[in-house]
């Protein structure tokens, strides 16, 4: 008897041993399927200050408990607010999205447009440059120096027979002005005004004319290089001398020149065409070199 009373008392203790570990590891077991099924800390408190009144005969109903919510799937936790607004387009119903959000929503929706690059604003130095560029092709020109004039003649009279020949030179002056229009680089127009003083020395002293001349001049250009010719018509307003009589001089011009910056200088010939002459038997014409210099404005 004292035998089964130690065994007996030897059982009970080993089983309150088991009993009590089973109920720390039903605890366990417990807090992890409250967690899977999305349980609140009241309950997981519920349970475990309920842990120490299960006995052995609710092990069998604790267990099929635990199965089924186990088993049972969980519901999915709603995704965050930041991915719901770029995913579910807006509606009446949907609370607006905060606004760095909506940034972002309009960043995803645009990505797809093609990209346009901002208009580049025009600065007010370029469309004055352009504009000056345009006005240069159309200038003035002021213009003076001093000439060497004589005249061709020939004669036919009736006791000394005909020849020809040039009378003296004699000095004179030119001043006036002119307008350069350039359609191209290289290829220009230069019509002018001028007041150019001819005429020519014989045996009975000096004969000056005064001369107011339109030249309409072709330039061609080469860097700072002119090579000018074309005609011109001179209008004899004034004479010493009564032998020049004809009022309108016609006549072929050419010369060279240099524009070098804002300044020119230049020499030209005219070669006049016109019988000048108030004299029977005797035909005059003119030969003008001059030299000139000048502003370009």
């Amino acid at each position: 008897m004292m035998l089964v009373f130690l065994y007996n008392e030897n059982s009970i203790s080993i089983f309150n041993v088991i009993m009590g570990f089973s109920k720390i590891v039903l605890v366990v077991i417990f807090g992890l399927a409250l967690c899977f099924a999305q349980e609140t800390p009241e309950k997981i408190a519920i349970y475990v200050s309920g842990a120490s009144d299960i006995g052995v005969e609710d092990l069998t109903s604790v267990s099929n408990e635990l199965a089924g919510q186990l088993l049972t799937p969980s519901v999915a936790a709603p995704p965050p607010a930041a991915v719901v607004a770029d995913t579910v387009p807006p509606s009446s119903d949907v609370a607006p999205a905060p606004e760095a959000v909506q940034k972002q929503c309009e960043r995803l929706y645009n990505m797809d447009e093609p990209y346009e690059p901002p208009a580049m604003p025009v600065e007010s130095g370029e469309s004055d440059s352009s504009k000056e560029k345009d006005e240069s092709r159309v200038s003035f020109g002021i213009r003076a120096g001093f000439n060497l004039s004589h005249t061709y003649s020939e004669y036919n009279l009736p006791y000394y027979g005909s020849g020809s020949g040039d009378f003296g030179n004699i000095f004179g002056m030119q001043l006036g002005f002119v307008v350069d229009f350039a359609p191209s680089s290289r290829f220009h127009i230069q019509p002018g005004l001028m007041y150019v003083q001819k005429g020519m020395e014989d045996k009975r002293g000096e004969t000056t004319a005064h001369y107011i001349e339109l030249p309409l001049l072709l330039s061609l250009k080469l860097s700072a290089f002119r090579l000018n010719a074309g005609p011109y018509l001179g209008l004899c307003v004034s004479s010493s001398n009564a032998i020049f009589g004809h009022d309108f001089d016609f006549g072929l011009s050419t010369g060279i020149g240099f524009d070098i910056g804002m300044f020119y200088i230049g020499s030209f010939y005219d070669y006049g065409l016109t019988d000048m002459s108030n004299m029977p038997g005797y035909s005059f014409y003119n030969r003008t070199l001059g030299f000139n210099v000048g502003i370009n404005l």
